[in-house]
């Protein structure tokens, strides 16, 4: 597929690009959770949330940009490491 070729030059190589898919993945999963038990410790009742799209691409956008933020903390800290 052309879009997963122009992926694979940007990004290092295949395995780092299903690293990144995997943990945003991850992370969406797991704020589908925190979600659902907050409806239900906050409810009592088994009202839990779908995977609709626009809450999908909210968590999507809020995982990825928390990975972004991350990404560049640890950037900064190896360098401040190797100035010292």
């Amino acid at each position: 597929p052309p879009l997963w070729n122009a992926l694979c030059l940007v990004l290092p190589g295949k395995l780092f690009t299903y690293l990144i898919g995997f943990l945003l993945m991850a992370g969406v999963v797991l704020c589908y959770n925190l979600a659902n038990m907050a409806l239900i410790s906050v409810f009592g009742a088994r009202q839990v949330l779908g995977v609709e799209p626009i809450l999908f691409g909210v968590f999507v956008t809020a995982v990825d940009m928390l990975l972004i933020l991350v990404k560049r903390t640890f950037i900064s800290i190896v360098e401040d490491a190797k100035k010292k």
